[in-house]
């Protein structure tokens, strides 16, 4: 028979947790210099007749040396500041123990009116999510998307952040995130 939950003694060990977060935290930022400081540039651009300043236009060159520069002291300073932590690597080998004992993982599962059945999934030790179909439950499975295959294939990161099949026999639209711009792709699956 299951133990009876004890909501106090949850309460007060993740308030222990938080408090032992929040002075390591303390710490490892009194014991932190300065993160780099990015100037300001402005940037003016009218917008259907309203004027839209941006101090930090000049970010998004990531050639520009000054830039790139900024960019890899602020990784520095956030490696050491995280290499600072003391149960770091405790809690990461815990992190990596409990994903090593997890399965494959199925989610967002969509049955369509004509017996399609599209879904989500990642195997063990997968990055990404593979937009996968099956038509009835015993149908064999098929991968419509694999973002991992694209990005080999392009060079860019992919990743599937929605789908949504139309029920229109044959045809599904589905978006995926290309690094920041939007993608849709539309593709049939008879």
């Amino acid at each position: 028979m299951p133990q009876p939950i004890n909501t106090t003694a949850h309460r007060l060990l993740a308030s222990c947790f938080i408090a032992v977060l929040m002075a390591t935290s303390l710490c490892v930022q009194a014991a932190t210099p300065n993160a780099p400081v990015a100037p300001v540039r402005v940037v003016t651009e009218q917008f259907h007749g309203t004027a839209v300043l941006d101090p930090y236009r000049y970010m998004e060159n990531l050639k520009d040396p000054k830039v790139r520069s900024w960019l890899m002291a602020q990784g520095d300073l956030a490696r050491t500041t995280l290499d600072k932590i003391a149960v770091r690597d405790t809690i990461l080998k815990r992190i990596e123990a409990l994903d090593a004992q997890r399965g494959d993982v199925v989610r967002d599962v969509v049955h369509s009116g004509s017996d399609a059945i599209f879904y989500l999934k990642r195997l063990q030790g997968e990055r990404q999510f593979k937009l996968m179909l099956r038509q009835g439950l015993q149908g064999p499975e098929r991968v419509l998307v694999d973002p991992e295959q694209m990005a080999r294939r392009t060079g860019v990161p992919h990743g599937i952040n929605y789908f949504s099949p139309s029920w229109t026999p044959g045809i599904w639209p589905t978006a995926c995130r290309r690094a920041a711009q939007k993608m849709h792709r539309f593709m049939s699956f008879r």
